[in-house]
């Protein structure tokens, strides 16, 4: 692969006190070992299952080369790689950085299998983007985040940004606009388990 980078177990959470895995000189910081362990217990064994691996580069440099994507200015803090099934993380990547591309991980099967799914989340949150500002901008921004890519890859953004801003704190939502969501989604994960949709 040419990369410098370590490959984490998606199938074990990493032991936060072996210094060989968490601590100084270009290891996992505390938080980023948090918040992995954080999603392999509640993902892993469905990443497992779909091959996905999780590499963290040592440098700027080499993820930019795994995302072939040298020219780009500016830090990235990681990406997931539907064409090697690979979650790619930044050295410095921020937990959130982290949640996020393991939502794309989880999600882009899904998403991409169902369009129309996705398309009826999408247009969802178009519906309350006219009336609440902060999913407003969270759509805003992925439009000019991946206004280079295609529409489905441009909503997929989308939706995983008013997801985690939803679950940081940073995006507000009514009960009934939480339910619809949680319906919609439900939708999704309804039809990738092949169960009836009620």
């Amino acid at each position: 692969e040419g990369f410098d980078a370590d490959e984490i177990s998606i199938s074990e959470v990493l032991d936060v006190t072996d210094p060989e895995q968490v601590g100084e000189e270009g290891r996992m910081t505390v938080d980023q070992a948090l918040a992995t362990n954080a999603l392999i217990k509640g993902y892993g064994k469905r990443l497992s299952d779909q091959g996905v691996r999780i590499l963290r580069h040592k440098s700027q440099a080499s993820l930019k080369r795994a995302g072939k994507d040298t020219d780009r200015k500016g830090e990235v803090g990681g990406f997931f790689s539907p064409d090697t099934n690979t979650i790619h993380l930044a050295p410095d990547a921020t937990a959130r950085e982290i949640q996020e591309e393991f939502a794309h991980a989880v999600f882009r099967d899904i998403l991409g299998e169902f369009a129309q799914g996705r398309q009826d989340i999408y247009d969802y949150l178009e519906e309350l983007s006219k009336t609440n500002p902060q999913v407003a901008a969270a759509i805003a921004q992925a439009r000019e985040d991946y206004k280079d890519t295609n529409e489905a890859t441009m909503q997929e953004e989308a939706i995983v940004e008013v997801l985690l801003g939803y679950a940081e704190g940073s995006i507000s939502l009514e009960r009934n606009q939480t339910n619809k969501l949680i319906e919609l989604i439900n939708k999704i994960f309804s039809f990738a388990a092949g169960t009836e949709v009620s």
